[in-house]
């Protein structure tokens, strides 16, 4: 039996996997070859740099003769030596007021030839693009490294392993990264919620409890998130500037940014909308207190808290990023909007605002769909098949 096929609800979404086996060297491992390979290369180039880099002793005739009408940008004398600096590594002769010959350089600053048997000058050596590759090459190879070792281990759990479980679509499409591996070795089962667990507060009683009891006509967005840089938070603070002056932005959250993010919001002139509500035990109880559900992450795999409010019936506005579009299918039961974008945000939020029938709606589907295709009970269902399959 393929499993692939029996463990996941969104069977078309599955890149074919089962019909077209897609290519396993991947596009990760093309570029990271081609990477190595430009890095060994610039390495070349610096120690080739390095070598012609250093002062060399040319005869003043052949001095002249070489580079002839060279721009000289600056001239440093040193005891009998005289180095100089000029423009470009191959001299063109040139008639521009601008360029002078070395003879009559010398002779402005009163150095005539005559009194000189030698100059000292640095020989320029590779540069451009290479030459900034081979600069860079100390820092970023044990990077890259490093990234290789990460993959290799990864490889190396899954090669061990009898299934491995993923949780969206993402995921499973990163699988193509590991060489050598069936497509049958990797499975999707998303996140699953367990549906009657939550009790979720009116809306009334949750703004109470939460400390939001506002004028009636104020509507209230944000969410349950965590003040670190992934989670976007500030496009959303920014975003708030260019909504009506009845929208309220609340986070109920902590985390090592929060302070930053206070600051932030007085210096962009929205502090008085925005409501800091810090960490609540049991936080998706108070989810109703919410009109709109924000969710601005630049990265994500399958968060649980849009699960969470999706069970709520809130309408969601979310970052097109990781498994968040497993959950939202835009302008069905929510919508999406490209990450790192304040603009995006307001956009859609006004959307929203706009339409209170289409907010409904929304929330009505989006429970539906977290019922139906990320429960718990069907989460389980699915992974206990694996185990019974794989002991068969």
């Amino acid at each position: 039996m393929n499993m692939k096929r029996q463990i996941t609800p969104m069977n078309s979404d599955k890149m074919n996997k089962n019909n077209k086996k897609p290519n396993r060297f991947g596009l990760i491992n093309s570029i990271s070859i081609i990477l190595l390979f430009l890095f060994f290369i610039s390495s070349v180039y610096s120690v080739i740099y390095e070598e012609n880099s250093k002062n060399i002793t040319i005869p003043i005739s052949e001095l002249i003769h070489d580079i002839g009408m060279g721009k000289v940008l600056s001239i440093v004398v040193k005891s009998d030596d005289i180095i100089v600096e000029y423009q470009d590594k191959t001299i063109k002769n040139s008639k521009k007021e601008t360029d002078a010959s070395v003879t009559e350089t010398f002779e402005r600053y009163g150095l005539t030839p005559e009194k000189l048997n030698a100059i000292k000058i640095s020989v320029e050596g590779p540069s451009g693009f290479w030459f900034w590759i081979g600069q860079m090459a100390p820092f970023l190879l044990p990077v890259i490294f490093l990234m290789f070792i990460i993959w290799f281990l990864s490889w190396l759990t899954a090669v061990f392993s009898t299934e491995v479980i993923v949780l969206t679509k993402n995921d499973l499409a990163s699988t193509i990264k590991f060489l050598f591996l069936p497509d049958n070795k990797f499975c999707l089962i998303p996140n699953g919620i367990d549906t009657d667990a939550i009790s979720f507060f009116p809306q009334e009683q949750a703004r109470k409890e939460l400390g939001l009891e506002l004028e009636p006509s104020a509507i209230i967005i944000g969410g349950i998130t965590e003040f670190t840089k992934n989670k976007g938070v500030q496009y959303l603070i920014e975003a708030a500037k260019a909504l009506p002056k009845s929208v309220r932005v609340a986070f109920i959250s902590g985390g090592e940014r929060k302070s930053q993010m206070e600051k932030f919001a007085k210096d962009f002139g929205v502090s008085e909308r925005i409501h800091f509500l810090g960490f609540k035990q049991d936080a998706a109880k108070y989810l109703k207190a919410f009109d709109i559900f924000v969710f601005p992450s630049i990265k994500e795999g399958l968060p649980y808290s849009l699960l969470e409010a999706g069970l709520a019936e809130l309408s969601i506005v979310a970052s097109n990023v990781g498994g968040i579009p497993d959950i939202i299918t835009n302008e069905e039961n929510g919508l999406l909007v490209e990450p790192k974008s304040s603009h995006a945000l307001a956009k859609a939020i006004k959307k929203l605002l706009e339409n209170k029938e289409k907010r409904e709606q929304f929330g009505k589907k989006i429970s539906e769909k977290i019922k139906t295709d990320f429960s718990f009970a069907s989460m389980l269902e699915k992974t206990i098949e694996i185990y019974k399959t794989n002991q068969s």
